[in-house]
C-alpha cells in the first residue's frame, strides 16, 4: 500500500502566492471591463455630447480621487500587515477621518472642472460623473491588501461598480437618460466602502483623534514634502571662509611665549621661524638674545625686519 504523494512545501508556497497574486490582480480588472459595457451604448444612443462629458467626468473624478486617496493605496497597506487587530481598526478609522475632508475638496474642485470643460449640452452628466469617480478616494483596497484577503474586495467594490453599470445600460436602451449612470455609480461606490468602514471599524469611527489626523496630512502626499538632502560640492571655499581657529596658550607657557601669542599672526610665524617651533618637547620659560631689550621689542623687530637666528635665538 502505497502513502498518498503530499504537495512539497516549496512548491505549495508557490501556489499559494501564485493565487493570491491572480486574485489580487484580476479583481480590479473585472472593475475596468465594466465602462467598456456600457460607452458604445451610450454614444449611440445619447449622442457624442454626452459620451464627451462622461469621459471628461471620468477623467477629472479619477484625477481628484487621487489626490484625496493621500497616498493610502501604496503607503497604508505594510502598515495593516504588521499592526495588530485594534491597531487596524485605528488605522481604518484614522484614515476615514483624514481623507473625507480631502475628498470634499477634491471632489468639490473636480466638479467644478468637469463642468468648464465639458460641453453645454451635458455639462449635468459631467459634473455627476466627476463626483461618482472622486468617491474611489475612499475605497478600502488597501486595507484588504494588507490584510491579505481578495474576496472582500470583489464582493463590496467589483460587483456593485458592475451591477450598477449594467442597470444604467439597461435604462439607457429602454430610453432613459445618461445621467442615471454616475448616480447609480455613485451609490454603488459609496455603499460599498460604508458596509466596510461600519462593519470592521465600528465605533473607532466615532472616535476622532486630532494629532493621528495630523500626522497623516503631514506624511502623506500631497501635502507632504520630501527630506532636502545636501548635495555635497567639489568647489573649494573661498579665502575668506578659510578661518583658522582661535590660538590658545598651552598649559607651562612661559611670560615670553604668552606675550608672543598674544601679537599679530604675522610676528607669530616670525617667532616660531625663529625658535624653530613652539616649545612642545621643553614646555619651561625661555627667554630672547640677541640685543633685544624686552621679548615685545624683539618681537616687533622680528615683525618688521623678519627674524633671524643670528639675532634672535632661544635658549632652554
Amino acid at each position: 500500500m502505497t502513502e498518498p504523494v503530499g504537495v512539497p512545501p516549496a512548491l505549495g508556497g508557490r501556489r499559494a502566492l501564485a493565487r493570491r497574486v491572480i486574485a489580487f490582480a484580476g479583481v480590479p480588472f473585472l472593475s475596468l471591463l465594466a465602462p467598456f459595457l456600457f460607452l458604445p451604448v451610450l454614444a449611440r444612443l445619447a449622442g457624442a455630447d454626452a459620451w464627451v462629458a462622461i469621459a471628461v467626468g471620468q477623467s477629472v473624478g479619477g484625477f481628484a480621487a487621487l489626490v484625496a486617496g493621500l497616498g493610502y493605496a501604496t503607503l497604508a497597506p505594510p502598515l495593516v500587515a504588521v499592526a495588530l487587530a485594534d491597531e487596524r481598526r485605528r488605522i481604518l478609522a484614522t484614515s476615514v477621518h483624514a481623507r473625507l475632508p480631502a475628498w470634499v475638496v477634491a471632489g468639490a474642485v473636480g466638479v467644478v472642472v468637469s463642468v468648464l470643460l465639458a460641453p453645454e449640452s451635458a455639462r449635468v452628466e459631467a459634473g455627476a460623473m466627476a463626483g461618482a469617480m472622486s468617491l474611489a478616494a475612499l475605497a478600502p483596497t488597501w486595507y484588504w491588501i494588507g490584510v491579505g484577503r481578495a474576496l472582500p474586495i470583489l464582493w463590496s467594490e467589483v460587483l456593485p461598480r458592475m451591477v450598477a453599470t449594467l442597470a444604467a445600460t439597461g435604462i439607457l436602451l429602454a430610453g432613459g437618460g445618461a445621467i442615471w449612470y454616475p448616480v447609480l455609480l455613485a451609490v454603488a461606490m459609496f455603499a460599498g466602502p460604508a458596509v466596510i468602514y461600519l462593519h470592521v471599524a465600528g465605533r473607532e469611527l466615532g472616535r476622532v483623534v486630532g494629532h493621528e489626523v495630523a500626522a497623516v496630512l503631514r506624511t502623506h502626499p500631497p501635502l507632504s514634502s520630501p527630506r532636502r538632502r545636501r548635495v555635497p560640492t567639489t568647489r573649494s571655499p573661498s579665502r575668506s571662509s578659510r578661518r583658522r581657529p582661535r590660538w590658545r596658550r598651552p598649559r607651562g607657557m612661559s611670560r615670553v611665549t604668552r606675550s608672543i601669542g598674544s601679537v599679530s599672526t604675522r610676528c607669530r610665524r616670525s617667532a616660531m621661524r625663529c625658535r624653530g617651533g613652539w616649545p612642545r618637547r621643553y614646555p619651561t620659560a625661555r627667554r630672547w638674545d640677541g640685543g633685544c631689550a624686552s621679548p615685545s621689542s624683539c618681537i616687533s623687530r622680528s615683525a618688521r625686519r623678519g627674524c633671524s637666528p643670528s639675532r634672535c635665538s632661544a635658549r632652554g
